[in-house]
């Protein structure tokens, strides 16, 4: 448009009736400028709306099963890390002193909303200041320590507690320590 408005400027005579084209050459240029606003204002809005849809059907022909499957993967995924955080939360408040990572292996029915706690393994870790035992350098190494006995009776209490909370055997619990990692 430009260039015709400087070709019609330029063939246009010197004379009175120049000031008349150049008012309506410029007429011409802003009605030009101004038609895609008003066709934004007017039939953008839907154009803008169909054009979205396209994409959405783009992006869900052939995938929308993937996408169910993603999301119920989602959900699980999400589900067993909040039961790892809820069994973290729940051991922290009962034995105060420690910290506890939790990992359970469940098997989730989300149609139903049930799930069955396959197996639980909890890591201890315990934040108290302990003393250093005496060392006792010899090759009998039969006697158990009273911190060793100390922290089986932890661990079976820990166990006991598990055990009640989710409702699940003793055998499917397994306590590990977190002091080495």
């Amino acid at each position: 448009m430009m260039i015709f408005i400087t070709a019609v400027e330029i063939i246009a005579p010197d004379n009175s009736m120049k000031k008349y084209i150049k008012f309506v050459l410029g007429l011409i240029l802003i009605s030009v400028m101004l038609n895609p606003i008003i066709y934004f204002f007017t039939k953008g809005e839907q154009s803008i709306i169909e054009a979205v849809e396209s994409y959405e059907e783009m992006l869900y022909i052939g995938s929308s099963e993937t996408i169910e499957k993603n999301t119920e993967d989602e959900k699980v995924q999400a589900f067993k890390e909040n039961l790892d955080k809820n069994c973290d939360a729940l051991l922290k408040d009962e034995f105060s002193g420690k910290t506890f990572k939790s990992n359970v292996e469940c098997t989730l029915d989300m149609n139903n909303m049930t799930y069955t706690i396959d197996k639980l393994e909890v890591g201890v870790k315990d934040n108290s200041v302990k003393l250093i035992d005496k060392i006792d350098i010899s090759i009998n190494k039969s006697e158990e320590t009273i911190s060793d006995k100390a922290q089986i009776e932890d661990e079976e209490k820990i166990k006991e507690y598990l055990a009640e909370t989710f409702k699940i055997p003793v055998e499917k619990i397994e306590i590990y320590s977190l002091e080495g990692r």
